[in-house]
């Protein structure tokens, strides 16, 4: 019965990932994820509302109440978007992604009395995961595009680059649990093959990402513990500083470093530029929740074309939060974040557990910062589903 049950669990997992990654921005992710949260909830036993119940209350107060504040300004924030019905719709969607992953983590958690027999399910998972993307790509290669117009045109990769991030997020919590049965050969074995598979990709913001995880935690594997207060630190001070930084990085380029960098990279540098001169105009209270879509205009690109000033998002989330929710915001969220990340929470752990934690996080700034809009369904659902269940085994492993 256990192992049936299991085998049933990784294809949901399985099936749940797959369409994650080829379903644009809409509620099939949500229904998927609040089917495996309720399958879960039911599975267990019938006291699973009075744990909710004891779970809800004895949350920390300022926590909670930090947590009400941030909720209320991104609703607050709606009123001054452009098209305020929008931004209200993507509040409640942010609303109810946070509550499902939540819930999610939580039965997961909380409600199971083996939880520690369900890891291998993850990795389960996991591994499934490699193999699709592996034969996605084999199959992308020779995949070409019909047009209405008769033409042909490859594949667009979009969608394998998403799976790709999903890939190089997972690959922490996995390694995590690989490290607490001292499995550690089978953990960088583990490191190798997903080095490998996005290699072969074009998610560029994957693979910098992937290399400082990596480096990160070799760092506090090795280094003082004391290290894990100047990230900390570091983290805090990239988030508040993140509009001057990038203006500099935009305007004091020299010139011919600039004319060597790929057309993308040059239009990520102008997007950054035109949305801080935009932060700068209005940097207290920002433009509103969602409203970087109707701030772009055609601009002329470094390397001569016409683009648009801010696709859709600023490919940014730190810069992002700028735009939209001004320092407030800003403010009430790095003050989450740096509570989360505090040093004195994970003092326990152990060496390499925390530089795990660390490497996970490293690996979260790097890809945010270069890719992705802030407020993307699929994304924030997996930065809160693999933090917290990254948080939940660095817990589970004190020394």
């Amino acid at each position: 019965m256990l192992a049936s049950l299991a085998f049933v669990k990784v294809l949901l997992l399985a099936l749940c990932g797959t369409i994650w990654l080829l379903s644009p921005n809409t509620v099939v992710p949500l229904l998927l994820v609040l089917l495996l949260a309720t399958m879960g909830i039911l599975s267990y036993k019938a006291d699973v509302w009075h744990k909710l119940y004891k779970t809800l209350k004895n949350i920390n107060k300022k926590h909670a109440l930090l947590a009400a504040c941030i909720t209320a300004w991104l609703g607050i924030s709606s009123l001054w978007h452009p098209f305020p019905e929008q931004a209200f719709d993507k509040f409640t969607s942010l609303l109810i992604t946070a509550v499902c992953m939540g819930l999610w983590v939580w039965s997961w958690r909380y409600t199971s009395t083996a939880w520690h027999r369900w890891n291998h399910v993850l990795i389960g998972g996991f591994l499934l995961t490699i193999q699709v993307l592996a034969l996605a790509f084999v199959w992308q290669e020779h995949a070409i595009l019909q047009l209405a117009d008769g033409t042909k045109a490859p594949v667009i990769t979009s969608m394998w680059n998403k799976g790709t991030a999903m890939l190089v997020l997972w690959l922490w919590p996995i390694w995590l649990l690989l490290s607490q049965r001292q499995q550690h050969k089978l953990g960088w074995l583990l490191v190798a093959i997903v080095a490998l598979l996005v290699a072969q990709t074009d998610s560029l913001s994957a693979q910098i990402g992937l290399g400082v995880g990596a480096l990160t935690f070799l760092l506090v594997r090795y280094l003082p513990t004391g290290f894990t207060k100047i990230l900390w630190i570091g983290v805090g001070a990239f988030i508040l500083t993140t509009p001057l930084l990038l203006w500099a990085l935009a305007n004091f380029i020299p010139t011919d470093v600039m004319q060597q960098l790929p057309n993308s990279s040059m239009h990520r540098l102008a997007i950054w530029n035109y949305v801080t001169e935009l932060i700068a105009n209005q940097p207290l209270w920002g433009y509103g929740l969602h409203a970087s879509r109707h701030l772009g205009e055609m601009i002329m690109l470094p390397h001569g074309s016409i683009g648009e000033s801010i696709p859709l998002h600023p490919h940014h989330m730190a810069l992002q939060w700028w735009l939209e929710l001004g320092f407030i915001g800003v403010a009430l969220i790095t003050t989450a974040l740096l509570w989360w990340l505090h040093p004195r929470q994970w003092i326990t752990a152990k060496k390499e557990t925390l530089a795990l934690w660390w490497a996970y996080w490293a690996c979260v700034v790097v890809i945010t910062s270069v890719s992705y809009g802030a407020w993307q369904t699929w994304w924030v659902a997996a930065l809160i589903l693999t933090s917290a269940l990254t948080a939940t085994i660095v817990k589970a492993d004190r020394t």
